[in-house]
């Protein structure tokens, strides 16, 4: 009876392991499962979070763009402001300097007619003196 109950203990270890080898795949089965399920849900979340940094890139993108935009029209009219009022400023210096010249030229003028006047007086009675001297001796 010892070999049939040795047999009888063995097929009962053998259906034990295979028992427990079934449990163990069974057991390893769900836990690939929960694991697929958590990297699929993990891949989703992570995809789902990556379309926000995206959009939200995107949206800062053209935000920014904007800023840009109105930074260079107000830049631009600015500048267009600053020569219109440079452009004032030299045709203002300009007549200045075309009203300082007349003035001058008229100074000149009148300073050299007036230099003229006092150098043919002085001619006359340089002539006169010369005259007056000449009849001196001559009589």
């Amino acid at each position: 009876m010892d070999g049939i109950q040795q047999q009888l203990q063995a097929k009962r270890q053998e259906a034990i392991q295979t028992k427990h080898s079934h449990e163990m795949r069974k057991t390893n089965f769900k836990l690939r499962e929960e694991l697929n399920e958590l990297k699929d849900k993990n891949d989703s979340t992570i995809s789902s979070i990556k379309k926000d940094y995206d959009r939200n890139v995107l949206d800062e993108q053209n935000k920014l763009e904007i800023q840009l935009t109105k930074v260079r029209n107000r830049n631009e009219q600015i500048l267009e402001s600053e020569k219109e009022r440079y452009n004032r400023m030299v045709e203002e210096l300009k007549m200045n300097n075309e009203t300082q010249i007349a003035e001058l030229r008229q100074a000149n003028e009148s300073e050299y007619q007036s230099l003229n006047e006092e150098h043919q007086e002085s001619l006359e009675d340089a002539r006169a003196q010369y005259e007056a001297q000449l009849a001196k001796y001559e009589a």
